[in-house]
């Protein structure tokens, strides 16, 4: 799995299906699956998520890769990339990319199975890749 996490207000709370969503990659992760995850925020902003339970648990893992991207930095130097990503997205190896919405209490998202869609979003996040670093390094501060 390939994700990019904007952090939108609907992220990362204490909402059940949050929850349980976040649950799901642990458990996917234990069972062998490689998960890497970008998250993207204001680098400044990094004290909002560093006591951010859910986040402690990314930087706690072995088996998921966790990776930042100063959302600054991107739009000065990749701003165009910020138009494929939109809210975030999750793809599943190349088979399937969910796309997160903003959530309005009746879905997070939507599901796309067209393959240059897919291939147009992984494309996206392999340039993502060459401006991330460690998540660990953001709350080394």
């Amino acid at each position: 799995m390939w994700i990019i996490s904007t952090m939108m207000e609907n992220e990362w709370n204490e909402d059940p299906a949050e929850r349980k969503f976040i649950q799901s990659n642990f458990v996917a992760a234990n069972r062998g699956v490689e998960i890497e995850r970008i998250f993207i925020f204001n680098r400044s902003d990094y004290t909002k998520f560093k006591e951010n339970t859910y986040i402690k648990r990314y930087l706690a893992s072995n088996k998921i890769q966790s990776k930042f991207v100063d959302s600054k930095i991107l739009k000065d130097k990749r701003n165009y990339l910020l138009n494929t990503i939109n809210n975030g997205l999750i793809g599943t190896d190349d088979y399937a990319l969910l796309l997160d919405l903003p959530s309005d209490g009746t879905s997070r998202g939507y599901v796309i199975l067209n393959k240059i869609e897919i291939e147009k979003a992984k494309k996206c996040f392999n340039e993502f890749q060459e401006l991330a670093i460690p998540l660990k390094e953001i709350f080394k501060q």
